[in-house]
């Protein structure tokens, strides 16, 4: 039934785009009824929204609209909002309309701020990872230059040892 929706839909959305309003209603109003997933009923309710905006029919447009920002998609909430308030602007419900359109950049706002706070801190876990490995890089040259170091101090040792014993079998011959 969930492929019969999104068939429904899809139909509703060529009807549309040909004007062809009241059989894009028919199949936008059966994809609504056939849809089970609760989040894309909002967007049924959505797509429906903005065809009773197209067809003048302000309080169907209405209350789809508002059914539709009840989602808890943040983006279907916006959708709903910018369209609530270009319905209300349209009637010259300007009270109305400024509230929604407020609605819409307050969640815009939101959204991008989460948005930043993540980049901020994606970008400071990187930098800690980066330093990290620099750190363990310069421990990684410490050690080689230790051991590189402690290798040729104990080859001068035995090579001072050698010219010792060397030089003292000699006298002894």
């Amino acid at each position: 039934s969930r492929g019969l929706g999104d068939v429904y839909k899809r139909q509703g959305i060529l009807y549309r785009s040909m004007q062809n309003l009241s059989e894009a209603e028919r199949y936008f109003l059966a994809a609504y009824e056939k849809e089970t997933d609760e989040e894309k009923k909002y967007m049924e309710c959505l797509s429906l929204g903005y065809l009773y905006m197209q067809m003048g029919q302000t309080e169907n447009a209405r209350k789809y609209l508002m059914m539709s920002a009840n989602s808890s998609k943040a983006y279907t909430q916006i959708s709903a909002y910018d369209c609530l308030y270009f319905l209300e602007k349209d009637i010259d419900n300007f009270e109305e309309a400024i509230v929604y359109h407020e609605l819409a950049d307050s969640i815009t706002n939101a959204m991008e701020e989460l948005n930043s706070r993540e980049l901020i801190a994606s970008l400071q876990k990187k930098y800690e990872n980066e330093k990290l490995r620099n750190d363990n890089l310069q421990m990684k040259v410490r050690y080689t230059n230790f051991i590189l170091w402690g290798t040729i101090a104990f080859l001068f040792v035995v090579a001072c040892m050698c010219c010792l014993l060397y030089t003292s079998d000699a006298a002894d011959d």
